[in-house]
């Protein structure tokens, strides 16, 4: 049995009528992009960024610095450990990054035992998925979105042993999440809610198969009739 522990609640939006707009004009929206490319370079220092594939990519160190320089706070919202029939397990969190204005963005981490040798597995595996999470959401509130080092692998090795469950290769899980996240907006319970499950190990067809199942399910929630 998965034990999620969430800390969260329910937030109720007001019914805005008018159409959405942007909150800057383009020439503020440029000028704050330039702002954080100036700031990368002001800012950057060794082990900020990690040179992965011939680009730049930030890491947990330089998160921490744009946590700091722009007064965030970060706490995790949810975490859950999915134990496998192998032995292996997987940690899942969900992060949040608050800005002084209220503004926040969720960032999800997730970080399977298998992944590579641990040193000490049991708190290595949860402290890299919670890494990642802090990360992600730190990097989606001003970071403009970019990926953190610790999220990206040598594509040259392979990521999940023969005969493995898809789930547990780290880009294919990233990039499932991602999709079920921006193309669905779909939570992770959500999925697990629509499809039926406790985690992903208990679907044993292709991660295609599971995203086109996914999208049939989807499908007949939203014609469900509504109960009156």
């Amino acid at each position: 049995m998965t034990e999620r522990k969430t800390e969260y609640e329910v937030e109720t939006l007001p019914t805005v009528s008018s159409i959405i707009r942007p909150v800057a004009t383009p020439e503020q929206a440029l000028q704050a992009w330039n702002e954080y490319q100036a700031l990368k370079q002001k800012l950057a220092g060794p082990g900020d960024f990690a040179k992965i594939q011939g680009r730049d990519w930030p890491t947990k160190q330089y998160a921490n610095k744009l946590t700091r320089f722009f007064n965030l706070s970060v706490e995790i919202r949810e975490r859950w450990r999915e134990d496998h029939d192998d032995g292996t397990f997987t940690w899942h969190i969900i992060s949040r990054a608050i800005a002084p204005n209220g503004v926040y963005r969720d960032g999800d981490g997730h970080c399977h035992s298998g992944e590579r040798k641990f040193s000490h597995i049991q708190h290595d595996v949860f402290a890299t998925a919670v890494t990642r999470s802090k990360n992600r959401a730190v990097l989606e509130l001003v970071g403009f979105g970019e990926v953190s080092a610790e999220e990206i692998e040598d594509g040259g090795k392979p990521e999940v042993k023969n005969g493995g469950h898809w789930i547990d290769n780290p880009k294919m899980r990233r990039r499932f999440w991602q999709w079920a996240r921006d193309e669905l907006a779909l939570s992770d319970t959500d999925v697990y809610q629509l499809m039926g499950i406790e985690h992903i190990h208990d679907f044993k067809g292709t991660a295609q198969e599971f995203k086109d199942a996914l999208l049939a399910a989807v499908d007949k929630a939203t014609q469900a009739p509504q109960e009156a």
